[in-house]
């Protein structure tokens, strides 16, 4: 049997949605289309009294559709969210499209069919047909949950594969790092070897040095401690020459031999990418080090024949260690003491002298003009005689029996030293012209290089039958002059607008800045180097003093 309370419910047919919720049974008399809920007339009040819900729209009974389980209003519930939530209770048949009033004024004023939705509905009987788009709505909702769900296990395996891709960073940063550790290891080890066998050398130099020099001061004492033996003075006297000649020989060996050298540590730049494929960290390289000036000292060069400023064209350094300068302007040679620097003696000379060059060990070869000056420098410096060319003679080098004459533009010539021109060079293996202002020339010890300044190319490197092995102008060096080969295989350039020196390496790229500009008038010239006491000296174009500098 029903009690009570189930009989209202059953007289009830739409239920107060607040009322429900506190099991109260109450009639629904209006509905409000933003909560969704119905209200009876007491419950609606508090509803409209609440500020935030008071410009919710609220339908009456009438506007329900009777003769269902749950009376749904006859109107939309939906608000336009383009225009101040205005009711969507116009249909677009043209476009297929529902709106507000105002929506279709503005977006589909041009089109015919329009429609009041409520009336809509009740003419077209399958326009509000739900059936097949709830099928459709469910259908789309399956396949957004199998998305949903293939996204899900995504982004969990996007998780894993996350941390183990982090891991194997982590393994190789472990397994590089025991790489990076191997190639220290074999690359210092490479190092130490390297330099252990320059160090072992040179003790052995020194060994043998030391050795000689104890020969020489024993014969030495020899001699002294003869006595009025003359037996014995004599003997003693032949071994000291013995010693001498092989002192002499050992000392020019190991002065020829000797060059400073080292070896860099030049990195590998492609190293990250090809890691494990390289057996080093760099390329070892062997390499000379940058020459290093220091205990600048400046010596007074004017002699009291002198008519004019000194003009330094060149320097060479002689047997006997002492210095030989070509002062073009006051067209002689100047000698300069070995230890004072100060100049002892003087040689006149037909014409404006431009390089001077060692040719034995007592004579030296100017080229002055058009010709070649030999001039004795055993004792007083006297002029000897004289090779006359059939062109400007510049620059002047000497090796092995032949003469190295350049004029002053473009060619090197080859002599021997009776006078005949062997061969001259100009052009490249092209057929490009090789030179264009030609300043100076010097020939390697070796006499397999020949190095010419030129001051447009700069550089201008030969093999010694006149192949072109480079040109190098530096933009570091103006006007490229003056030159010396240090020590068989680095050149010391000298640029005269520049006023500085720059060291090339053997193949003839730059190394660096060795001396740079003083800033005063008369750039560098002339330089030649002092290997007996590591000195430098420097000659300028327009002073009357030179520069001295111990390099280490």
């Amino acid at each position: 049997m029903a009690t009570v309370e189930e009989e209202k419910r059953e007289n009830v047919s739409l239920m107060c949605s607040p009322c429900k919720r506190k099991s109260k049974i109450k009639e629904a008399e209006h509905y409000c289309t933003d909560c969704h809920d119905y209200y009876c007339s007491k419950c609606v009040k508090y509803h409209d009294d609440i500020p935030v819900l008071s410009g919710h729209r609220i339908l009456d009974k009438g506007h329900f559709k009777t003769g269902t389980l749950q009376a749904i209003p006859v109107v939309p519930t939906e608000r336009c969210e383009r225009h101040s939530f205005k009711p969507v209770v116009m249909y677009c048949q043209n476009d297929d499209d529902v709106g507000c009033p105002t929506c279709m004024a503005v977006e589909h004023r041009s089109c015919k069919n329009v429609y009041y939705i409520p009336e809509y509905v009740v003419n077209e009987k399958n326009a509000a047909d739900s059936h097949e788009t709830i099928q459709d709505l469910k259908s789309v909702e399956e396949d957004l949950k199998t998305q949903l769900d293939k996204h899900k296990e995504e982004a969990k395996r996007l998780l894993r594969r996350k941390v183990e891709e982090t891991d194997k960073v982590k393994e190789f940063r472990v397994e590089m790092g025991r790489k990076l550790n191997e190639l220290e290891k074999d690359t210092i080890d490479e190092i130490e070897k390297k330099y252990k066998a320059l160090i072992k050398r040179i003790e052995d130099d020194m060994c043998a040095l030391t050795a000689l020099q104890d020969e020489v001061g024993m014969s030495q004492d020899n001699i002294s401690s003869a006595g009025s033996n003359m037996s014995q003075q004599f003997v003693s006297l032949k071994k000291g020459k013995t010693a001498t000649e092989k002192a002499e020989r050992c000392t020019e060996d190991k002065t020829s031999e000797f060059s400073r050298q080292e070896f860099v540590f030049q990195r590998n730049q492609q190293l990250l990418s090809n890691l494990m494929q390289e057996t080093r960290l760099g390329k070892i390289n062997q390499q000379h080090a940058l020459y290093k000036l220091s205990g600048k000292k400046v010596y007074n060069i004017k002699h009291e024949s002198d008519t004019d400023t000194c003009k330094i064209y060149s320097a060479c350094m002689i047997a006997d260690g002492s210095v030989i300068l070509a002062d073009n302007n006051n067209k002689k040679l100047k000698h300069l003491d070995a230890s004072s620097y100060k100049v002892n003696d003087v040689c006149d000379l037909p014409n404006f002298p431009w390089q001077i060059c060692s040719v034995e060990k007592h004579d030296v070869a100017v080229s002055c003009y058009q010709n070649i000056q030999f001039v004795s420098v055993d004792g007083k410096m006297k002029k000897t005689r004289l090779l006359e060319t059939d062109h400007n003679c510049c620059g002047i080098g000497y090796k092995n029996d032949h003469l190295y004459v350049t004029d002053y533009r473009t060619t090197v010539f080859v002599y021997n030293m009776t006078g005949t021109k062997l061969k001259q060079i100009s052009k490249d293996q092209s057929g490009q012209h090789l030179f264009k202002n030609i300043f100076s020339l010097a020939v390697s010890k070796n006499g397999k290089r020949i190095y010419v300044t030129d001051s447009t190319h700069g550089l201008v490197v030969l093999d010694q039958d006149g192949k072109l092995l480079g040109k190098y102008d530096s933009p570091q060096v103006k006007g490229a002059c003056g030159l010396f080969e240090m020590d068989g295989r680095n050149v010391l350039v000298c640029g005269y607008p520049s006023n500085n020196i720059i060291q090339f390496a053997p193949n003839g790229e730059v190394e660096g800045e060795v001396l740079p500009s003083d800033g005063k008038k008369g750039g560098c010239r002339a330089i030649c180097f002092d290997r007996r006491h590591s000195r430098l000296i420097v000659g300028h174009f327009s002073r009357d003093e030179i520069e001295i500098y111990d390099v280490a």
